[in-house]
């Protein structure tokens, strides 16, 4: 199938509304002159609700990560998300998790890693992800040095490395 057959839906964006002020100063600010829509009082309410309300619906998929040519998908439902999310939140908690202990999270995009950083701020911990790729650029880890430094992160998460690992 060429590019050009695949089929896209029409997404239906507001019109453009942008209030833009020019200060004396040489700043410009811009603002959104479309009032904001209702929305969830912080990023865990839908996985909260929808855990509770639609448990068997699918929150992620992804392509088997060790055959990403098998067919098919490894599906995560809300309700097995949420379950996980509240048991590694409290894993977190025991190992030292909260708003002044940040979790690295040192993996590719997966669903291990999105149960690590929902459950971190569960938890109330910041979440500081790092891709491999970035991190490995260099031969002596210098950036991931640098942000381990930068960020202090209390826990460490490392895909394909048996989990979570806390500082003292």
């Amino acid at each position: 199938m060429s590019d050009a057959a695949i089929p896209f839906r029409e997404v239906p964006y507001l019109p453009q509304k942008l209030e833009v002020e020019r200060r004396d100063d040489g700043a410009i600010l811009l603002r959104n002159g479309h009032p904001l829509r209702p929305h969830p009082r912080h990023m865990l309410a839908p996985i909260a609700y929808w855990g509770g309300a639609a448990r068997d619906r699918t929150w992620l998929a992804q392509r088997d990560p060790v055959d990403p040519a098998r067919e098919g998908w490894v599906r995560l439902s809300y309700g097995e998300a949420l379950a996980k999310i509240r048991s590694l939140a409290q894993a977190f908690l025991n190992m030292g998790a909260g708003p002044h202990a940040p979790l690295m999270i040192l993996s590719r995009n997966s669903l291990e890693h999105a149960l690590a950083m929902y459950a971190a701020m569960w938890a109330g911990s910041p979440v500081v992800p790092v891709t491999p790729a970035y991190a490995l650029l260099s031969e002596d880890l210098g950036r991931l040095k640098y942000i381990d430094a930068l960020t202090a992160p209390r826990l460490i998460y490392v895909e394909g490395r048996g989990g979570v690992s806390a500082r003292t």
